[in-house]
C-alpha cells in the first residue's frame, strides 16, 4: 500500500509545478484524445513489471490506448520486478 505521504512525495517528483492535463495524466483524457496516433506512430510497447503497485493502472491505460491503436502491445514482466530499473536488472544479470 502506497501511504498519502508517499504518494503525494511521488507525484510531486513528477508534476513539480504543472498543472494536471491529458501529456501527464492520459489516463484521464477522452478516448478521442488518442485518434491521430497511427498517424504518428507504428506501433507502441507499453511495459511494466509483475509486481508494479499500479499494474491495474497500467492495463487500464493500454485498453485505451488499443481503442485509438490497435498495435499496441502489453508485456508485463512475469517475475517479481516491480519497475523498469528491477526488471533490467534481472533480464542482465
Amino acid at each position: 500500500m502506497i501511504s498519502k505521504e508517499v504518494g503525494a512525495r511521488w507525484s510531486g517528483a513528477f508534476l513539480g509545478t504543472a498543472d494536471l492535463d491529458n501529456y501527464n495524466q492520459p489516463i484521464l483524457a477522452d478516448d478521442d484524445w488518442f485518434a491521430d496516433l497511427e498517424n504518428v506512430v507504428g506501433d507502441i510497447l507499453v511495459w511494466g513489471g509483475g509486481g508494479e503497485v499500479l499494474i491495474d493502472s497500467i492495463r487500464d491505460f493500454t485498453n485505451k490506448l488499443k481503442k485509438a491503436m490497435p498495435k499496441t502491445e502489453l508485456v508485463v514482466e512475469v517475475s517479481r520486478c516491480r519497475h523498469v530499473t528491477d526488471c533490467v536488472e534481472i533480464r542482465n544479470g
